[in-house]
């Protein structure tokens, strides 16, 4: 089986990712001290609720490398493949972290691709 992975820049709706059987991570938004989870804690709503009213624009954090090492780890170990698909690497470094997980799971079942979108 391929399982197809990517995190919550693609855009996807959690209905969309569960038709689709994609695993998506959930990328950091931070207003301020505050900290949401994509797709988790934060909507689209309410995202656009907090740029409204917050006083400090947004920041992201990326996916930590421990993630998408479980995550392609959990793959080889019932022989599946795993394919990532990232952010561009020119905007956000999930690309580089994607690419230590992979290196750390040592296995040709485990793929990243640069969306360069």
């Amino acid at each position: 089986m391929i399982r197809i992975i990517t995190d919550s820049a693609a855009d996807f709706e959690p209905k969309e990712l569960e038709k689709l059987n994609i695993t998506c991570i959930p990328l950091s938004v931070h207003f301020g001290q505050e900290e949401y989870q994509e797709n988790v804690d934060l909507s689209k709503a309410k995202f656009y609720d907090l740029l409204l009213h917050s006083e400090e624009l947004p920041k992201t954090s990326q996916a930590s490398p421990q993630i998408l090492l479980d995550l392609f780890e959990d793959a080889v170990n019932t022989e599946d493949e795993a394919i990532y698909f990232t952010l561009s690497s020119a905007l956000s470094g999930t690309y580089q972290s994607a690419v230590m997980a992979k290196n750390l799971a040592d296995s040709p079942l485990c793929h990243v691709v640069d969306t360069l979108n």
